[in-house]
């Protein structure tokens, strides 16, 4: 006899130990939506969140609130708080029930049997922008923008800022809101606005947090040098003049593009606009395939290698430096700025050992002035 059942799952429970010992259950209350992001710690959120002792007290209350995945704005129960948000996505409501043993360190007597119940609201995209990597230029995306695509160098953009405050509170200096227009990778603006409209498209709305050493200063947002430690600006990219793709052009023009761009990026290096003037000669570098060999091409390359080197040398990576000389070196292993940059370098590194340490320093004492400074040949 064979029986044919008709069986329809109506419901299911999903439910997560978070710390695998019966501490801290998470169960899902409302799914979260099917295209929802999932944060990481350090990652921006607004969340709402309340909290009740188990005689049902409200402990804790906050709505809609901006918070850093990790960071401990919730007292005691900050390190749960963090690890049920990283086991959320975008729009979802769980709660948390908790449950402390003898000695517990992560649940405290207050919150013993108490229950979490938290909705993820929003989860904001965040990029580390800075030329270092350091997080001293962190864009976090409030409104995306209608397309992927960003600005390269040269091309000219609109950008709107409508707020400019410390971290704290606004600042007076700034008159709220202000349009600038200009040529990306030109220094027209503050290395803050620059490096992050290179990374912005067209109706994109960003928070940008910025902090030294990243250059953020600029006197048209109200921003003078050692007026702020660090500076939170609300920014739009209203809209973007794209100039034709170098990467299209022939040979030729090509050249002519890349040999204007590296008097920009000469013009950055004397500015001391170092971290900018890299970038424009990273950009030069990536025109030109590395199997290409015009004489022409090679001198290009050469130069922007060798302004490299002295860019490299001024932000203190002397091992950057001394790869750039070195690659250099390959095909002109008589380059007397190649030879001096990369002693100092060495010597930066306290490498008086390594090979041709006295020549190049012997070689470049004959080119003192020309052998630190940028070339535009």
């Amino acid at each position: 006899t064979t029986l044919v059942f008709e069986v329809e799952l109506l419901d299911w429970e999903a439910k997560a130990d978070l710390f695998e010992d019966g501490r801290a259950v998470k169960t899902i209350v409302e799914r979260g939506r099917a295209e929802g992001k999932r944060p990481a710690r350090g990652q921006d959120v607004v969340l709402s969140l309340a909290v009740t002792s188990r005689k049902g007290n409200l402990l804790q209350e906050h709505t809609s609130v901006d918070h850093t995945v990790g960071v401990s704005d919730f007292g005691s129960i900050s390190k749960i708080v963090a690890e049920t948000l990283t086991r959320m996505v975008e729009g979802e409501r769980s709660k948390v029930v908790l449950r402390r043993f003898a000695g517990d360190t992560l649940v405290d007597s207050q919150h013993s049997g108490a229950t979490l119940d938290i909705t993820l609201e929003r989860v904001f995209e965040a990029a580390d922008l800075s030329p270092a990597g350091d997080g001293s230029l962190i864009k976090k995306v409030i409104a995306k923008g209608a397309d992927d695509a960003t600005p390269r160098h040269a091309d000219v953009v609109t950008l709107r800022i409508d707020s400019v405050t410390d971290g704290t509170g606004p600042l007076a200096s700034f008159a709220a809101p202000r349009t600038l227009s200009f040529r990306v990778g030109d220094g027209e603006v503050c290395d803050a606005l620059e490096f992050a409209v290179a990374a912005m498209s067209v109706g994109e709305e960003a928070l940008l947090k910025c902090r030294p050493p990243l250059q953020f200063c600029d006197p048209q947002l109200g921003l003078l040098e050692a007026s702020v430690q660090q500076a939170v600006l609300t920014v739009k990219l209203l809209s973007l003049d794209a100039k034709p793709n170098p990467a299209s052009m022939g040979l030729d023009e090509k050249l002519q593009f890349g040999g204007e761009r590296k008097d920009v990026g000469a013009k950055l290096f004397k500015m001391q606009r170092y971290a900018l003037a890299l970038s424009v000669y990273g950009r030069i570098l990536d025109l030109f395939k590395p199997s290409e060999k015009d004489s022409r091409v090679c001198q290009l390359r050469s130069t922007c290698e060798l302004n490299r080197a002295a860019c490299l040398l001024k932000i203190g990576d002397p091992r950057g430096a001394a790869a750039a000389c070195d690659r250099v070196l390959q095909s002109e292993p008589e380059q007397v700025k190649a030879l001096y940059r990369r002693a100092s370098a060495h010597f930066e590194l306290s490498d008086f050992a390594a090979a041709g340490l006295s020549k190049s320093f012997e070689a470049g004492a004959a080119e003192w002035p020309s052998a630190r400074a940028c070339s535009s040949s």
